[in-house]
């Protein structure tokens, strides 16, 4: 378990109301964040690992400790973050929201574990729509009542996109996500790709993250390439990509500055979802 408390914080539990809730699923790991909701300042992350490898089990298994749940059903809002691979992403030119059903059932296979919906993306100006498990999302509004659905990924790329992009300069964006993980691709402000993978090693990293960037002209040598997350083989990985590339760098959080730096690598994803969520 990782927990991330404010130095000098007033936070305050019992409060729980004044606070905004962010929860998080990857895989068996849960991770629930706190938010001064006039700020948006990250006051507090708990990270839970489940023996369970059905999320929702895993859930009910971690809301068995009731205070946890009360700060839940207590906060002014709380928003779930999903991380699921049944996403596509579509230009607002091309979204009808009237349409959501079928573009839903062109692309998830007509899943009918799946609620779809759909999250507006302002710095891409597009729609992520998204597949949510209809267990997760029952058990969610059984155990917790109030509760907002979300793409992790459309955090991801408005993080990207506001703190880490330059004009001018070619980025690549490697963010580990359990056995998967995510590359996106900007040239600028732009985003010219992203997409998610599953990886068995590190050179299924470096393959998908080289192919891609040749595909679209971007230089290994010249591209900024950013690495977040956290992910078991991640040295090994790390030392593979600066064969090939001059300039990487670590992805560090805009905010907790007294956050170290495994921590940092653990609960990235979590404080990506609470700043652009």
């Amino acid at each position: 378990m990782f927990t991330y408390y404010k130095q000098g914080s007033s936070f305050d539990y019992k409060a729980a109301s004044l606070y905004s809730a962010s929860i998080h699923c990857d895989g068996s790991t849960w991770t629930f964040a706190y938010a001064d909701t006039s700020s948006g300042e990250i006051l507090a992350i708990e990270q839970h690992d489940t023996v369970e490898k059905d999320p929702t089990k895993g859930l009910s298994q971690i809301l068995l400790n009731s205070e946890l749940k009360n700060h839940l059903q207590s906060a002014s809002k709380t928003a779930f973050y999903s991380t699921s691979k049944e996403f596509t992403i579509i230009p607002s030119v091309f979204f009808d929201k009237q349409k959501l059903l079928s573009i839903g059932a062109s692309f998830f296979e007509n899943n009918d574990s799946l609620d779809v919906t759909d999250q507006f993306i302002p710095e891409i100006d597009s729609y992520l729509v998204f597949g949510i498990s209809k267990n997760i999302q029952s058990s969610l509004i059984e155990k917790i009542g109030h509760i907002d659905f979300s793409h992790h990924f459309s955090s991801l790329i408005s993080t990207y996109s506001l703190f880490y992009t330059k004009e001018g300069i070619h980025s690549a964006f490697i963010q580990y996500h359990q056995n998967k993980f995510t590359l996106s691709l900007f040239n600028g402000k732009n985003m010219i790709h992203f997409n998610s993978f599953e990886y068995n090693s590190p050179e299924d990293v470096l393959y998908y993250t080289y192919y891609t960037m040749d595909q679209f002209n971007f230089s290994a040598s010249e591209t900024a390439i950013h690495v977040g997350g956290a992910a078991k083989e991640s040295e090994l990985i790390l030392n593979q990509l600066q064969k090939y590339s001059k300039n990487i760098y670590q992805l560090k959080p805009k905010c907790c500055p007294d956050l170290a730096t495994d921590k940092s690598n653990a609960l990235l994803n979590t404080i990506f979802d609470v700043q652009c969520g």
